[in-house]
């Protein structure tokens, strides 16, 4: 594959950046366009001031535009110590603005149609569609050549993981980047599910193997007063439908892989099924019908927002749930409070007898490079950084001591083994990191977690506490889950016309199905609307785009 951008480098905006590129793989390579702009000022300037090898990257200060969706709790700024190392030792300054994921949609629908693009976008809800259509007009550009030019870390780690297949586009391309990779990580192994372990010793229970078990447990929550405070107040499990967060608990117990938001998609064998129109929906939805009808399941599950969610946690009123830690949804770091809650196990059912957890090895990408950045040699470069032993460290923040602020790694004398010491006033160490030091938050992590810091951190007894319990429960019985799916442009034209209606079709009877709105005796209804809908177009559509991701790496 020849060289993106040899001694002086070009810019090619609109279409012809994305039909004047080799494509990846080496498998195809598309026409050139009748006539190539010509270089910019601002190009050949960026060329010049570009160091391909060594620290810094630019000789000259850089700037780089950066739209990041972020999390309410973990707003993103420049002032993070990472991004005020990275620019002390690569000369690049990242002007960073930061946009709460309610508001996502309505400014990222704004800057591509305004064509007010920034240098990088940074988004874990950038779709395969959304990727599609705007590398299509030229606005995200393919990054083959620049990679393989320019990040031989990042190529290097990519070509571990099989599943990264998923992160190049039909048409051979490459249009995002990965800011981490999940594989074989213990602190991201799909879904992390909790149970009150302190409450099922009270009702002289043990942790649940099987579904029949965790009913059971539910029951005792409901009726035993557990936690002892005399009031009908304790929610046996709850979640955000939004993110259909008990389903680990009862899809995962029947061997359907519903793990998040977008996913209604399962694999037999090689063939793809459209799970609400499989007869396995029938028991799922009767499952969790019987646990709304008992009020087992929060009665709140379809209406309440994370913050919500999150009230009841600190309340101590939940038994079981799904959420990133035992301590951030207790809201606290005292282990006689988040102790009393355990990882749970992968369970069974009479109808799936294997136990399977389901997670993504490669997540898609959320780091896009757009056709505004007149730096691409120096913003390959920098995210390749995060990928290499040296850069990978920055993730974890500076040592104990050696800096102006407050916290930091702590090593022992022999520097085998090492503690992070967080300050006063935040709960738990990955609170104090996304907060004061790194860009954890936003899925850019880097190679860190598989590097030195991690390996020999001594983790926080809150983190100890489930990550321990991970490796030994969930981390054997990991499954890929379904993956996300690139599509061609006519694809997507097809699925454009037929999904969007098909998916809030579901929703909605997906909900009167569970509250008792709708019978589920109606299924066979529901499917032949489906049907009328055009499923038949949208699953061959689907396994198409299913085969061509199976045979990409090979």
């Amino acid at each position: 594959m020849k060289r993106f951008l040899k001694n002086v480098l070009s810019v090619i905006t609109g279409m012809a950046v994305l039909t004047g590129m080799v494509t990846g793989c080496g498998s195809v390579k598309k026409e050139a366009p009748d006539t190539v702009p010509k270089e910019t000022t601002e190009s050949v300037e960026a060329a010049s001031n570009f160091n391909e090898t060594g620290l810094p990257i630019v000789n000259e200060p850089v700037t780089l535009s950066v739209l990041v969706e972020t999390s309410p709790l973990y707003p993103i700024t420049s002032d993070l110590w990472y991004f005020q190392e990275m620019e002390r030792l690569t000369g690049i300054h990242w002007e960073i603005e930061s946009v709460d994921s309610e508001q996502w949609k309505e400014r990222k629908s704004l800057i591509f149609a305004s064509q007010d693009l920034p240098d990088i976008i940074i988004s874990m809800n950038l779709t395969p569609s959304d990727i599609i259509t705007y590398a299509n007009a030229g606005q995200i550009l393919p990054l083959n050549d620049l990679l393989d030019s320019y990040a031989p870390n990042y190529m290097a780690l990519l070509n571990e993981f099989p599943e990264s297949r998923k992160l190049y586009a039909p048409d051979g391309n490459m249009y995002g980047l990965n800011g981490t990779f999940v594989g074989g990580n213990l602190d991201t192994l799909g879904p992390r599910c909790f149970i009150n372990t302190a409450w099922l010793e009270k009702a002289g229970l043990g942790l649940p193997e099987t579904y029949d078990e965790f009913y059971e447990a539910l029951v005792a929550m409901r009726d035993g007063d557990l936690d002892g405070n005399g009031v009908d107040d304790t929610i046996p499990l709850s979640g955000t439908y939004n993110q259909y967060s008990v389903d680990p608990f009862v899809a995962g117990a029947l061997g359907i892989p519903f793990t998040n938001t977008a996913s209604r998609w399962m694999t037999d064998g090689d063939q793809v099924v459209f799970v609400p129109a499989d007869d396995i929906y029938v028991e799922y939805l009767t499952r969790m019908k019987k646990l709304f009808d008992e009020q087992l399941l929060d009665q709140e599950y379809f209406t309440q927002n994370e913050e919500q969610m999150r009230a009841k946690g600190y309340n101590m009123q939940l038994g079981a749930y799904q959420y990133s830690a035992h301590f951030v949804m207790t809201g606290s770091t005292d282990p006689e409070i988040y102790g009393q809650y355990s990882v749970t196990n992968p369970l069974t059912s009479e109808v799936n007898e294997e136990k399977i957890w389901y997670g993504d090895a490669v997540r898609m990408p959320n780091i896009f490079i757009t056709n505004a950045n007149q730096n691409l040699e120096a913003t390959i470069r920098y995210f390749d950084y995060a990928f290499s032993d040296e850069g990978s460290l920055l993730f974890t923040g500076p040592e104990y001591g050696e800096w102006e602020g407050e916290g930091g790694l702590k090593w022992n004398e022999n520097h085998t083994e090492c503690e992070y010491i967080t300050p006063e006033g935040y709960n738990g160490m990955w609170d104090y990191l996304c907060k004061e030091v790194s860009p954890l938050a936003i899925e850019f992590q880097g190679n860190s977690q598989y590097g030195e810091v991690w390996g020999a951190m001594q983790y926080s007894p809150e983190d100890t506490s489930f990550k321990t319990e991970m490796k030994e429960k969930i981390a054997p019985y990991m499954h890929q889950s379904f993956p996300e799916l690139f599509f061609t442009i006519e694809e997507q034209e097809e699925v454009a016309l037929i999904y969007d209606e098909i998916r809030n079709y579901v929703s909605q009877m997906e909900v009167k199905f569970i509250t008792g709105e709708e019978p589920i005796e109606n299924h066979a209804q529901f499917v032949e609307t489906l049907n009328s809908m055009g499923l038949s177009t949208l699953m061959e559509v689907y396994q198409t785009a299913y085969a061509r991701y199976l045979q990409s790496a090979e």
